[in-house]
């Protein structure tokens, strides 16, 4: 993540007296407080994957902070990359809230967040009453770690890699975490678990699913942790050393849940785009749904040939082998198809109808599309195809009675779509990491 051309100092120089003089253009222009971000980056290379990805995430959270803004511009420089945002009120309010998100932020240590006031001089922490910031390693004052050159730049430069690979990885799997809460509580759900009913099952609740998807967002983390560090493997390497942190997640998902498989799944599917996120965040790659899907197929590539055929004893064998059905594997080596041609133009065609109204739209049309092998598995392909003409007669002729009033009837069938319920969960994900992104 730190790979980049070094800069001299000619360049150095040139940088700092460009941003000045631009500081001072817009000081004079919109008046007010001028707020000042760059990235602290140590050593000749100021622009690379790491110093990016950090400055973007302050610019992101410095964004949120500020009210009153007239004026933003981001801007990159050989020397690295900068922001500036013309604010109104009072400068020591502003330098305040900002030293509160340096201090409070994971990553804020890592960010240079200064405040001019109209007469281009900066506020500093004193005038707050705040002690110097300190080291990143150590409890010295930052400054004179830096004077001194008190610590190697490989320690400083690995440190701040851990310290944004720790916050990516528990964002990411708090996001996780947050689209298994908002899947499982999407109302009606045709035979599933929701949020008034069990639908087809009789061992689990919502409260069975939501202590299930507590219990895995450490796991989601992890995976997307395995991603970040995968620089030197092949896809097909990195989606092999995801298989026995897989089956660490499975076994905390059945303590937490009694035994009961809720997101085995999910697992699966979450799993591997988590991974596919952390990979492409410390390559500098595109931060979209389509790519973690196109990276997902990359991994998973030849998959459903290699495995399927040799599965004897599973559910997904055994379904594959008596009506070729290929399940979540397929979902996974398609980079999640269905959910990029159906989940997310659904969930964002239909959205401002209610983010419930949408997601029950989400599910009864991967309902009519999708080869659920669960329910293949259990009731055959009669009741499976039974199963897609009726989502697709809702899809054509939506209500959220008519939703209700199958929902009923799958559950007196027992009949449990939990394959299309993974996706919708995938969907939720996708569409709330690109969001974020964007």
């Amino acid at each position: 993540m730190t790979d980049g051309t070094p800069v001299t100092l000619e360049q150095l120089l040139d940088a700092r007296e460009a941003r000045a003089a631009r500081q001072q253009e817009l000081l004079a222009k919109h008046g007010g407080a001028l707020v000042c971000l760059t990235v602290n980056m140590p050593g000749p290379v100021k622009r690379c994957v790491l110093s990016d990805r950090l400055f973007t995430l302050g610019a992101r959270a410095v964004s949120q902070v500020l009210d009153g803004v007239r004026f933003s511009e981001l801007r990159q420089t050989p020397a690295g990359c900068e922001g500036f945002w013309c604010v109104s009120g009072s400068p020591l309010a502003v330098k305040r809230a900002l030293c509160r998100l340096e201090e409070d932020h994971p990553l804020g240590r890592l960010w240079d967040i200064d405040v001019l006031g109209p007469d281009g001089v900066p506020v500093s922490r004193r005038a707050l009453g705040l002690p110097p910031r300190r080291c990143l390693l150590c409890s010295r004052p930052a400054v004179l770690c830096a004077r001194s050159g008190a610590h190697p730049l490989s320690e400083l430069l690995c440190a701040m890699r851990q310290t944004l690979a720790r916050w990516e990885s528990a964002r990411i799997g708090a996001l996780v975490r947050q689209a298994l809460e908002d899947e499982v509580r999407v109302t009606p759900k045709p035979g599933l678990v929701d949020a008034v009913s069990n639908g087809a099952h009789t061992d689990m609740d919502i409260s069975t699913f939501l202590a299930s998807a507590q219990a895995l967002e450490k796991h989601f983390a992890r995976f997307t942790t395995i991603g970040m560090d995968s620089g030197g493997l092949t896809p097909r390497a990195l989606f092999d050393s995801l298989r026995r942190p897989g089956m660490d997640a499975e076994q905390d998902m059945l303590a937490a849940t009694g035994g009961v498989n809720t997101h085995k799944g999910a697992i699966f599917s979450l799993g591997i785009l988590c991974a596919a996120a952390g990979r492409q965040v410390s390559l500098g790659g595109a931060l979209t749904a389509d790519a973690l899907c196109g990276l997902s197929a990359d991994m998973t590539r030849g998959l459903c040939a290699r495995e399927l055929p040799c599965e004897i004893t599973t559910h997904g064998g055994q379904v594959f082998q008596r009506y070729g059905a290929r399940g979540v594997r397929g979902e996974a080596e398609s980079g999640f198809a269905s959910v990029r041609a159906v989940g997310l133009p659904t969930l964002r065609q239909y959205r401002h109808q209610g983010t419930n109204e949408a997601c029950v739209r989400v599910l009864l049309r991967l309902m009519a599309c999708v080869e659920d092998t669960n329910l293949l598995a259990r009731r055959g392909p009669e009741q499976a195809a039974w199963v897609r003409e009726q989502a697709q007669a809702l899809t054509d002729s939506f209500s959220v009675s008519g939703a209700a009033a199958l929902d009923a009837e799958m559950t007196r069938r027992g009949l449990s779509p939990g394959g299309c319920a993974d996706l919708l969960a995938v969907t939720i994900f996708l569409d709330a990491f690109e969001r974020a992104e964007q």
